[in-house]
């Protein structure tokens, strides 16, 4: 049993090896030392043991409120994996939010970032850099019918693929999107195969499939990076498909497809499958080349997988991320949005960069 000094050694190293990732501040770490020494010699000899024994799997699927799970990418005690893997499954409708940099004391290593998180996922809001943007979130209905969302056979006399990794991949976007992005790369896809019909294009289906509804993980607050969000969701869709027993060839089609979706000229001269997500997606989100579908098949696109407001909303939801990781945004066809919507942002442009050269010319 720890006593005395032994306690505050323990705490200490446990504070420094395994519960965060960096420092506390002298006050916290002060504060969570003298906690543990006030508890009582039941409770400290119970402490390791007795919460690592505890069961709650059955007492979490009795949850029927929208649930927000928060994690930090360094827990060495509650591992994301392990999060996504045993809890996720058995609470209806709940999100998981992973914060960078952040051990397993996340209210004490990202107070402020938790807070910002819970209010956004509170209010149905995300929240940029100096200021709010509002972004529609899947209602409670949407979110707590199913954990494993059933579509219908087809959609606008479009089938919609059903295979167990089409399901894995569906349970995945459906998981980390917002509304509005959850029913846009589906709209992508039902788009994009309504080209591919009246252009007579043999195509994959499962692959096509699998790309347009993984080409926007980027966008979501669990995999959005660094990078630019495309290149961003094709490594985390190419990571899940990795995990899935993907073979290499099959997985670097939809790499391509989601990383080239927004680069008008490249994407549409690349096979089919990469092709049509490409313009599936400029056919959602620009309406280009709109009026040459069926007026009756977009009706019932919509009418399935409604728009949510898309045009305020999606717009929030690139804000947001561009607000996330500004540098992501450089020389890119978001840096106009980036300078114009995120408060404080300078956004280099190829001209800026080319003003700027250090030639002497």
């Amino acid at each position: 049993m720890l006593e005395g000094p032994n306690v505050r050694e323990f705490v200490t190293m446990a504070l420094e090896q395994m519960l965060t990732y960096k420092p506390l501040s002298r006050e916290d770490a002060e504060l969570m030392i003298s906690d543990a020494i006030r508890g009582s010699a039941d409770a400290r000899a119970a402490w390791g043991r007795q919460t690592s024994l505890e069961d709650i799997t059955d007492a979490v699927s009795h949850i029927d409120a929208p649930t927000l799970v928060i994690s930090g990418d360094h827990d060495k005690i509650q591992p994301i994996e392990t999060l996504r893997r045993e809890l996720l499954p058995r609470i209806s409708g709940a999100v998981m939010q992973v914060l960078p940099n952040v051990g397993h004391l996340s209210p004490l290593e990202a107070p402020e970032e938790i807070a910002r998180r819970l209010d956004c996922f509170a209010q149905g809001a995300s929240v940029q850099a100096l200021g709010l943007s509002r972004i529609q979130m899947p209602s409670l209905l949407e979110r707590t019918l199913s954990q494993h969302p059933t579509l219908p056979r087809e959609i606008a006399s479009v089938r919609i693929p059903d295979s167990p990794l089409a399901q894995k991949a569906v349970d995945l976007a459906y998981r980390v999107s917002p509304a509005v992005v959850w029913t846009h790369v589906l709209r992508t896809f039902v788009f994009g195969a309504l080209v591919g019909r009246a252009q007579h294009l043999r195509y994959d289906e499962e692959l096509f499939f699998l790309a347009s509804v993984l080409h926007d993980l980027g966008l979501t607050t669990e995999f959005r990076g660094t990078e630019r969000f495309e290149v961003v969701g094709a490594d985390a869709a190419a990571a899940f498909l990795k995990d899935q027993g993907v073979n290499d060839e099959r997985r670097a089609i939809i790499w391509d497809a989601i990383a080239l979706h927004t680069s008008v000229g490249i994407a549409s001269r690349k096979r089919p499958e990469i092709a049509l997500v490409h313009i599936g997606a400029g056919i959602d989100v620009l309406g280009l080349e709109l009026n040459k579908l069926p007026p009756t098949l977009v009706a019932q696109t919509i009418e399935a997988l409604p728009r949510h407001d898309f045009n305020k909303a999606f717009f929030s939801v690139l804000v947001d991320t561009i607000a996330h990781a500004p540098q992501s945004a450089a020389m890119t066809w978001m840096c106009e949005t980036a300078n114009e919507h995120v408060p404080g942002c300078h956004c280099p442009s190829f001209t800026s960069q080319l003003q700027a050269s250090p030639f002497k010319e």
